[in-house]
Order: structure tokens, then C-alpha cells, then sequence
């Protein structure tokens, strides 16, 4: 009986830890993913100034 409890004891904790583990895992792909969205965002924000100078200095130039 106190071999089955043990090993109900040990199969909770093993699941307990994956889970967490899991869950820590998933946190990180998701703070993972926030910060290449927010690189992304600030690539793409200066991307887009880079064009609008760039067209402005073409139609400098142009005039």
C-alpha cells in the first residue's frame, strides 16, 4: 500500500513538473514572439520613415 502511495506521490510530482515546465516553455515562446512582434514593429516604423524620407528627397531633388 505505501509503495502504491509513493508511486501516486512520484507519478503527481513528474506530472506537476512537466507541467510547469510546459507552461514556463509556452511563457517564453510567447515573450519570445512579443519581442520579435515589437522588433518587427520598430523595423517596420523605420522602414516606413526611410521610404517617406526617401520620397521626399526624390521630390526635393525632382523640383
Amino acid at each position: 500500500m505505501v509503495a502504491d502511495v509513493i508511486l501516486v506521490v512520484d507519478v503527481i510530482m513528474i506530472v506537476i513538473i512537466i507541467i510547469v515546465l510546459a507552461v514556463n516553455t509556452i511563457m517564453n515562446v510567447i515573450n519570445i514572439m512579443s519581442t520579435i512582434l515589437i522588433v518587427n514593429a520598430i523595423v517596420t516604423v523605420i522602414a516606413i520613415i526611410v521610404a517617406v524620407l526617401n520620397i521626399k528627397c526624390n521630390s526635393i531633388r525632382m523640383e
